[in-house]
């Protein structure tokens, strides 16, 4: 079994839950980052660019660029992201 199928299989599983349970389930996940759970700041990056690919995503016509300002997992007590968009002159 590839490693990919198992994501498959979660992904699969994840949308199956409602719009409640899967609130639930990443608020959970999420607060692991507070619980100790995951100590590698690095994690932190997945968050960077999922916000990147949805702006991305939303206006075609813009560069973005992210920056983690701060994190739960480098000690600070909230996440934050500075976002920035620059139009690309593209109508």
């Amino acid at each position: 079994m590839e490693l990919s199928d198992w994501f498959k299989g979660f992904e699969k599983g994840i949308a199956r839950l409602s719009s409640e349970q899967r609130e639930a389930f990443f608020s959970e996940c999420g607060n692991n980052c507070v619980k100790g759970y995951v100590s590698t700041p690095l994690l932190c990056e997945c968050s960077k660019q999922s916000i990147l690919y949805v702006l991305r995503s939303l206006w075609k016509n813009k560069t973005f660029r992210v920056t983690i300002c701060e994190s739960i997992l480098r000690g600070n007590q909230h996440c934050v992201m500075q976002i920035e968009a620059k139009d690309n002159g593209n109508t």
